[in-house]
């Protein structure tokens, strides 16, 4: 009733809702626990009308708000139509906060700077950075060079900034390992003159495993993932579905080979394959060497609906080009905000001088005696 995920993180649920809702009141408590495979808490045990009584007791003397997790003590009463068991004559007591396993993982997507967290602690007072940038106050003057470059900064981790309320910063979030992984390879990919202050939606779980930054209180994210709000990236290729790109050996079903022939990969395969509209779409890029294609970036939900209705409104057979524009993450999602057909075509083939080719229509013998056929 309050909103809180009682399968994901039942701490939300509050003594509030439990305590002043009549229906919550007149219909009986009872105790959630993780289920087996610790994707999720499950109703475990419930409380007979003795157990009920008790447990209003608790909830009408309670002086916390949320996070209610207790030990209870009963007497098991006969249940075989329910796969919860019952208990009577319940007493509850809370549990101490440091005896508690930690919080469930949950799902979370923050939107912020990016600071290192030796700056952040080199100064408590002041959080003034090496680079001179007041990271409560500006942290978008914070550069690229002083996170990158100097060795302290690269050492000791990275976090997200969130503004505050009084319209100061504060730090919400630091990262774990993968994270700072993340957040250096993307960094060491930036070039010298890049020095702007870092945007980034964070997407990560929140484990609940603190960590003390200067008598600030950081719960760590998991598998996070960086999306940088910088320049907006713009990129031509060949425009494909990500099913055929993944089939083996870039081999679509139309039969392209994607990987060094992506001209011949069909409108119609895009089109009309349902698997194809619906995996996703992609664009491609030349690959260092010259030699064949890869995978730049996979579109987000938006950038594969604007390839949709290109390709639904298209009357190009194949060859298709185009151009997209958008932010980009470190897991290579392209947030598309613009994609746009060009008219041109890419083929490859031998180069030839047309007067060769018609000197002998018979043999296609050139002037040098090379026979083009």
């Amino acid at each position: 009733f309050d909103g809180a995920d009682l399968v994901n993180s039942p701490q939300d649920h509050s003594i509030k809702c439990m305590r002043d809702v009549p229906e919550c009141r007149a219909n009986g408590y009872g105790l959630l626990q993780m289920n087996e495979d610790g994707t999720g808490y499950e109703y475990a045990v419930d409380f007979d009308d003795s157990g009920d009584e008790a447990a209003l007791d608790f909830v009408d003397s309670a002086t916390i708000t949320d996070d209610v997790y207790v030990r209870i003590q009963g007497t098991p009463v006969s249940n075989v139509e329910n796969d919860y068991f019952t208990l009577s004559s319940v007493s509850i007591e809370l549990i101490p906060e440091e005896c508690r396993p930690s919080r469930p993982s949950k799902s979370v997507e923050v939107r912020g700077f990016l600071i290192d967290l030796y700056c952040w602690q080199l100064n408590p007072d002041t959080r003034i950075a090496i680079d001179g940038a007041d990271l409560d106050e500006s942290p978008e003057d914070h550069t690229i060079h002083c996170m990158r470059d100097i060795e302290q900064c690269r050492a000791n981790g990275f976090g997200v900034v969130v503004e505050q309320d009084d319209g100061t910063y504060d730090l919400v979030y630091g990262f774990d390992d993968a994270g700072n992984e993340a957040v250096l390879a993307w960094l060491d990919s930036t070039s010298a003159d890049d020095s702007i202050g870092v945007e980034i939606t964070v997407t990560g779980l929140e484990t609940g495993n603190d960590v003390v930054l200067n008598d600030l209180t950081v719960a760590e994210l998991t598998g996070v993932v960086v999306r940088f709000h910088r320049d907006v990236i713009t990129h031509t290729g060949f425009l494909i579905d990500i099913l055929c790109w993944e089939r083996d050996d870039h081999v679509a079903i139309d039969g392209a080979i994607l990987d060094t022939n992506p001209e011949e990969h069909s409108i119609k395969c895009m089109r009309d394959v349902p698997e194809c509209r619906e995996n996703g779409h992609g664009i491609l890029k030349p690959v260092s060497d010259g030699c064949g294609y890869d995978l730049v970036y996979t579109f987000d939900e938006a950038g594969s609906a604007l390839a949709l209705e290109f390709i639904d409104s298209t009357e190009k057979e194949n060859n298709i080009i185009v151009t997209v524009t958008g932010e980009i993450d470190t897991a290579g999602t392209m947030y598309v905000e613009t994609l746009e057909a060009e008219d041109y075509q890419i083929h490859e083939g031998y180069l030839v001088d047309y007067y060769c080719w018609t000197l002998d229509p018979d043999t296609r013998l050139a002037f040098d005696g090379a026979d083009l056929v």
